[in-house]
């Protein structure tokens, strides 16, 4: 079976050129095009931040221009993080066991609320593989 690619980032900075990289290796696997990237907040600022030497904001390459920018907490360390560059709807989140939701009345009994304890085993699953390209060591 297939495992999904992963890649290390080419520069000292996140850029576009590294967005590019995982397109690339997608469409060599014979892979969908990506639809979205997915990385840390700092690492969508840092390029959305990213300016040419007059302090021109940088465009997106055309290439990349309907791959969506989205965000969320990845990775383990403060200095580096994960992208995750893809085709998503080649993903799917599969349930291992039924949700189980437990009520907490005496926790919060001080105060008259009442708190949830909520339980489920997920899976994600890449049914296509070479659609998701991880690029490690993330520097932004």
């Amino acid at each position: 079976m297939e495992a999904v690619t992963k890649i290390e980032q080419i520069g000292a900075t996140f850029g576009y050129v590294d967005m590019l990289d995982a397109y690339r290796t997608q469409l060599e696997h014979k892979a969908p095009a990506p639809t979205a990237a997915i990385m840390a907040p700092r690492t969508l600022t840092g390029l959305a931040g990213m300016v040419d030497t007059t302090g021109q904001p940088l465009n997106a390459p055309p290439l990349l221009s309907s791959v969506r920018q989205l965000s969320t907490n990845l990775g383990t360390g403060t200095n580096k993080s994960l992208v995750f560059v893809g085709n998503f709807s080649t993903v799917q989140y599969v349930m291992r066991e039924r949700l189980n939701i437990g009520v907490l009345r005496e926790a919060y009994a001080k105060t008259g609320e009442i708190g949830f304890l909520c339980h489920a085993r997920v899976d994600v699953v890449a049914y296509y593989p070479q659609a998701i390209t991880v690029i490690e060591g993330v520097a932004n």
